[in-house]
């Protein structure tokens, strides 16, 4: 099998499939005369009102391709054709055998495969799709088997691959089989206002995946629901096939995603909404390995999330490394966090947690969980975190009042993970009955910040003897940080810590009181 680019030629500015034989009436196939339109024109329009463009076989796009769709236009996969509905020539995973080896089994997915059929040449360039509604069809579809990996069809709506400048907004993504979008080795790019749903109840039904070689780029103004992550950015994904009992060729190892792999940077990622949805966020770097390949990249920096909206059922937030060694992470920021977990039973790991990674910089701002009350961490860590600051972020809780019996902690450092750096500024702490930090934070700076809760901090930095195990804000001030033994901890003008009237001033204007330096700001 092999794809070619349609021949340059003398293209007209703008064109429309209805002259190459479409119809849009839902039931004709529209895909032959799409592709025709295509290869003559570069915007292709879509107009007719409500009119759908059924399809199929997968619309191809080009360099400088862009489609044109009234807004409440459709383009349909068709029943049982087990395909995407858009992608580019890049898209064929096949072509990443070059680097990756070729599975035993390639010939199952390709008939007559030729390696030098699928070789990757020059990117595409300025591919945009703008308006109207993309519908997978995604309950009339079956995947591949899983043994394929990413050979063949695997449920995905709209697979770009290699592309430099690209354009997706104003659109409806309907009904995938598994993702709405999936992205790789894409530069300078754009997507916004778009809309997310799904006809089917079943799990893996995401949103859109930013993979491996994703850079500079805006992800604005994603809503409606998923059930699974609403945006992913996975340049370590599923690194390793899932054995489904039959036959794994041991070249697998190396070609189960390979085009998923490699380094995330500079993305923006903003005004993320769901109603009941499954997770907002979920970050996955890649970590080179004895079986990466030769030229692959790893980690993710500079990325930065501003605003989550709405409902979440599992949790809102993940930076992750769940496959293989940790990730590395640099330049992280989150803020204008304002959504609800509505899980039963919430909070098991957090509303923002991380698992598996090294993280050098992080800094969350703008955080307030909009169910008040929650028996659920704000943030757990796992992994270690050179520096976290935490900025304007209020998380309180009433969980008497609730009838909750117990709570977790809000910021968390489980066993065998670290902070060695947590920097809480004008942050507010307060509950009947939550520990406001607990676990290993190496050094402790807190800036004009509440902590009123029985239990202030239960962290690997204090020493705690058992005839007082917890330092509380609710205890007279001379007692805050009585059993502390550190020198590493510096409180600076803590409403409801203040320093202890029999603290030592010392020279520099600090203080001492029981090996605890405080710095005080007025």
């Amino acid at each position: 099998m092999r794809l070619t680019s349609p021949a340059a030629g003398n293209r007209s500015i703008a064109g429309n499939p209805l002259d190459y034989g479409a119809v849009y009436d839902g039931v004709t196939d529209c895909s032959k005369a799409i592709n025709d339109c295509i290869a003559k024109h570069d915007r292709v329009v879509f107009s007719g009102g409500e009119g759908i463009a059924l399809c199929q076989s997968p619309v191809i796009v080009r360099s400088n391709t862009w489609l044109d769709l009234d807004w409440n236009f459709t383009i349909k996969l068709a029943d049982n054709v087990d395909c995407e509905l858009i992608k580019n020539r890049w898209a064929e995973q096949a072509y990443f055998t070059e680097k990756n080896g070729v599975p035993g089994f390639i010939n199952e997915v390709y008939p007559n495969f030729d390696r030098a059929d699928w070789v990757l040449g020059e990117a595409d360039t300025n591919i945009k799709i703008t308006g109207g509604i993309l519908d997978g069809n995604g309950a009339n579809q079956t995947r591949h088997h899983t043994r394929y990996g990413c050979y063949g069809y695997r449920g995905v709506l709209l697979v770009l691959v290699h592309v430099k400048g690209l354009v997706i907004k104003d659109i409806f993504m309907y009904d995938p089989n598994s993702y709405n979008a999936e992205f790789c080795k894409i530069d300078n790019f754009e997507v916004r206002n778009m809309r997310l749903d799904y006809r089917q109840e079943r799990g893996n039904i995401d949103g859109i995946h930013f993979n491996g070689e994703c850079r500079n780029g805006i992800v604005e103004n994603i809503w409606g629901r998923t059930n699974d992550d609403m945006v992913a950015l996975n340049g370590g994904d599923c690194f390793n096939p899932k054995n489904s009992g039959l036959p794994i060729t041991p070249e697998l190892d190396k070609v189960w995603y390979p085009f998923c792999q490699g380094r995330i940077e500079n993305i923006s990622i903003k005004n993320i909404f769901a109603t009941d949805g499954f997770r907002a966020v979920r970050l996955l770097a890649n970590s080179l390995s004895e079986a990466s390949v030769p030229g692959e990249t790893e980690g993710m920096n500079g990325i930065t999330i501003d605003g989550i909206y709405g409902t979440y059922r599992w949790d809102i937030l993940i930076v992750s490394g769940w496959i293989g060694v940790p990730k590395v992470y640099d330049n992280i920021v989150i803020k204008n966090i304002n959504a609800a977990v509505t899980k039963e039973i919430k909070g098991t790991k957090g509303y923002i947690w991380t698992e598996n990674v090294i993280i050098k910089n992080i800094t969350i701002e703008n955080f307030t969980p909009a169910d008040n009350g929650i028996a659920g961490r704000a943030i757990n860590i796992g992994g270690t975190v050179e520096k976290m600051t935490l900025v304007n972020c209020n998380f309180t809780a009433d969980f008497k009042k609730n009838n909750m019996l117990t709570a977790l902690p809000f910021i968390e450092a489980g066993a065998g993970n670290a902070v060695k750096q947590l920097v809480v500024d004008n942050c507010n702490f307060i509950s009947d009955i939550n520990t406001a930090l607990k676990g290993n934070i190496e050094k402790l700076v807190l800036i004009k910040s509440t902590l009123d809760c029985p239990t202030v901090l239960d962290c690997d930095l204090v020493d705690v003897s058992e005839d007082m195990c917890v330092i509380s804000g609710r205890n007279s001030a001379a007692n805050v940080f009585k059993r502390a033994r550190t020198k590493n901890l510096i409180v600076t003008s803590v409403p409801t810590s203040p320093i202890p009237g029999d603290a030592i001033q010392r020279e520099d204007g600090s203080y001492v009181f029981n090996g605890v330096e405080f710095l005080r700001v007025t």
